[in-house]
Formats: C-alpha cells, sequence, structure tokens
C-alpha cells in the first residue's frame, strides 16, 4: 500500500474537515442542520453507497476470504469486548462510566470512515469487507453496548433488520452471489449519490470537533486511553495475528485498519440518549477522530513492513 496514496487522502480528508469545522464557526451548520447531515448520509446516501458498489461489475473477494473476514471481526468484538472490560476495571471506574468505556473502545466510526477510507485504498472490490464489519458492529451493538448503556435485558431485533444501513448490507450479500445488471443512466445517478460519502462525512466530523475546546481533549484520561487502545494497540494486536496466520493482504490489511479507526460517533449519541456521561463520550470520540490523522499513517507504515 503506497504511503503516497494515504497520504494524499488523508490531505483530502483534512481539507473537508477544515471545511466542516469553519461552516461551524461561520454558523452555516448548527447542531440541527449537522443532525440533519448526519441523518441523510446515515439513511440514504451511505445504503445509496453499499448498493451501486455491490452492482459495480468488478472482480470481488473469493467466498473463503469473505468467511475468514466474519471469523476475524467476530473474534475482534469478543476479545475486544473482554480486554476493554478488564481495562475498565482496572482504571476503577464507576459502573456505568466503566460501560461508556468499553462502547467507546469498541466501537469505532465504521460507518462515517471505514466505508469511504477502504473504497479510496482498495477500490470497490473490497467494499464487502466493511459491509461485514458493519453487520458485525449492528449486532454486536444491539446485542451489548445498547442493552448494557440503556441497563435493559430486552434485545431489539427489529432495530438491526430495519436499519437502512443494514438493510443494504443485507442486499449487498446477495447481490454478491446473484449479480444484477441496471441501466448505466441509474448506475451513474447512484454511484453520484455515492460519492457523496467522503466530503459529506469529514464536514459532520469537522463540525463536531468546533464544540470542543483543545484544553478538554487533553485533560480527560478516559478520552486519552480509548484513543491509545482504538487508535495503535487493537490494530497492532489485529496485525500481528493476521501476520501469523499469513492472511490473504488485502483482506488483512483492511481489517487492520477497519481496526484502527476513532470511536464511532453513535457512542456520543447514545450517552446523551441514555444520560451516561454524554461530555465524555464526546470528547473521546473527537479526540480519537482528531489524533487518526496522525495514527493511522504509522499504522500504514507498519502494514507495508508486517503484511
Amino acid at each position: 500500500m503506497p504511503i503516497s496514496t494515504l497520504g494524499g487522502l488523508m490531505l483530502k480528508i483534512a481539507v473537508m474537515i477544515v471545511l466542516g469545522f469553519v461552516l461551524r464557526w461561520k454558523r452555516v451548520i448548527n447542531d440541527e442542520v449537522q443532525r440533519g447531515m448526519s441523518n441523510m448520509l446515515l439513511l440514504a446516501i451511505l445504503p445509496i453507497n453499499i448498493l451501486e458498489s455491490a452492482m459495480e461489475d468488478i472482480e470481488k473477494p473469493e467466498i473463503n476470504l469473505l468467511i475468514q473476514a466474519v471469523i476475524i471481526i467476530t473474534g475482534y468484538y469478543l476479545a475486544a469486548i473482554i480486554l476493554s472490560k478488564l481495562i475498565g476495571k482496572k482504571m476503577a471506574l464507576q459502573n456505568r462510566e466503566e460501560t461508556l468505556f468499553v462502547n467507546l473502545s469498541v466501537f469505532a466510526n465504521v460507518g462515517f470512515i471505514g466505508f469511504p477510507l477502504i473504497t479510496a485504498l482498495f477500490g470497490v472490490e473490497a467494499n464487502l469487507y466493511p459491509v461485514i464489519y458493519n453487520l458485525e458492529y449492528q449486532i454486536f451493538l444491539v446485542v451489548y453496548a445498547i442493552r448494557k448503556i440503556s441497563g435493559q435485558n430486552k434485545i431489539n431485533l427489529k432495530s438491526i433488520l430495519c436499519d437502512p444501513m443494514n438493510l443494504a448490507s443485507f442486499i449487498s450479500i446477495v447481490l454478491f452471489f446473484f449479480p444484477v445488471h441496471i441501466p448505466q443512466v441509474l448506475h451513474e445517478g447512484l454511484s453520484s449519490i455515492g460519492n457523496m460519502v467522503v466530503p459529506l462525512s469529514m464536514i459532520i466530523i469537522g463540525s463536531q470537533i468546533f464544540s470542543i475546546k483543545l484544553k478538554e481533549l487533553t485533560e480527560n484520561k478516559m478520552a486519552l486511553i480509548v484513543s491509545g487502545l482504538r487508535l495503535l494497540l487493537f490494530p497492532i494486536i489485529m496485525m500481528l495475528i493476521l501476520r501469523f496466520f499469513h492472511t490473504d493482504s488485502t483482506l488483512a490489511a483492511s481489517m487492520v485498519l477497519l481496526t484502527a479507526l476513532p470511536s464511532g460517533s453513535l457512542n456520543a449519541i447514545l450517552a446523551q440518549q441514555y444520560d451516561c456521561y454524554p461530555k465524555h463520550a464526546a470528547l473521546a470520540v473527537v479526540e480519537s477522530t482528531v489524533l487518526m490523522i496522525f495514527t493511522l499513517p504509522v499504522i500504514v507504515l507498519l502494514l507495508n513492513k508486517c503484511i
């Protein structure tokens, strides 16, 4: 993976994030506009992007690689939850604070950053990897994260099945086995919409960063530890394990990079919804997003040496 490719991508991302920051500073974006943009991205643009990439007439991963991806991702979530809980206990966190810490450490920003990152680096032929990653993300989110942070034992399967991104993911997997061809003009229209994922997601992140003070980012112990786990420890462990098993290079690189993403913004939304240290959650999400600009090139350099 050429570091120059990542360097160009990170520069583009930085420009888009700065634009979001400036638009928030100039009050072009406010809280209501930001929520609307986030909903548009998650409910329409990302699902269309997933479906459109599944319709591309390209060489797709072999089935055995997809099965390996499922095993790797499941193993990651189980191991990350256990390790984060152990670290949370060592930090002597309160019960609900420990729950938030685990969620922030385990659940990454696959939707906003994962899809555009993998597509930009490996092309749409690798898009099924973040699709599977996102599906398992949603399952573990409902089965573990939401249940723990809400204090409720009931599992809402309807929320998994009816989520637009999940529906698009299920359909895209079906299209992998039973491809369909649509008129070129329709394909180009869907592609144009899907191409909005990267700029819109980065503008939203830039807007989020504006609301956080620099002093708060450096003083919050939980946010610093979450960033260390998410951006360095988890992806390095993943890298070493996949190297040991001689995993396919594109699959391994995709899994490592998806594990090296910042904490997902949905963690902050859930913390706000269930009144579980929402300020800590927002700080961790923003801090890990900012630090990703510096840590991701390091992970790519290690990938080039190890895989």
